[in-house]
C-alpha cells in the first residue's frame, strides 16, 4: 500500500475543487511534494457517456451560469480542457493514480467516468473511498454532508483516510 510520504506516490485525482485545495494545503503542512489533478466535471448532471465531455460540460455550465453573476464559463471550460489534457499526458506516461471519491453523486459519477477511461490502459489505479459518516472516539457520529469538501486536514488524519487506500481492480 502506498502511504503519505512515499517517494513514488500516485497522482491524487479529485472531482472537487475545494477538496483539491485542501489536499494541497495538507501536503504542504506535511512537507510532502505531491501532484494533484482536479477534474471538476460536475458529472452528476447530464450525460456522462457522451463522446465529447467538454462540449456537454460547456452546455451544462452555460445553462447554470445564466443566473450567476461573475462566473466565467470560458475560464471553467478552459480549466476542464487543461486538466483533461494533463490527464491524457499522465496516462500516456504510465503514471499511477489515486482516486478520492465518496458516495456523493459528483464524486461517484466522476469515479465511474474515470474508471471507464482508465479500463483500457495499464496505469496502476488506487482508490480512497471516503465515507460520509464517521464514528468518533467519544461514541458520536460525524456526518460529512458536503462530501470531500466537508473535510479538514485534521479529519484526514483523525479518520486515517490514507489507510483506506486500496488497489483498484484491473479492468473496472
Amino acid at each position: 500500500m502506498t502511504c503519505i510520504g512515499d517517494e513514488d506516490m500516485p497522482v491524487d485525482v479529485t472531482f472537487d475543487d475545494t477538496f483539491s485545495g485542501l489536499l494541497r494545503y495538507y501536503y504542504r503542512k506535511k512537507h510532502v511534494k505531491q501532484r494533484i489533478l482536479t477534474l471538476p466535471l460536475s458529472l452528476d448532471f447530464g450525460n456522462i457517456k457522451t463522446a465529447n465531455i467538454v462540449r456537454t460540460r460547456a452546455s451544462f455550465l452555460e445553462e447554470l451560469s445564466r443566473n450567476t453573476h461573475g462566473y466565467s464559463v470560458k475560464e471553467e471550460i478552459q480549466k476542464i480542457r487543461d486538466n483533461l489534457s494533463f490527464l491524457e499526458v499522465l496516462i500516456e506516461s504510465g503514471t499511477s493514480f489515486r482516486i478520492w471519491w465518496t458516495n456523493k453523486a459528483a464524486d461517484y459519477c466522476g469515479f465511474i467516468w474515470l474508471c471507464d477511461r482508465l479500463k483500457t490502459v495499464e496505469n496502476e489505479v488506487e482508490q480512497i473511498k471516503v465515507p460520509t459518516l464517521f464514528p468518533r472516539e467519544n461514541q458520536t457520529l460525524l456526518e460529512i454532508n458536503e462530501g470531500l469538501s466537508g473535510l479538514s486536514c485534521d479529519l484526514i488524519d483523525e479518520f486515517k483516510l490514507f489507510e483506506r487506500q486500496q488497489k483498484h481492480p484491473a479492468g473496472l
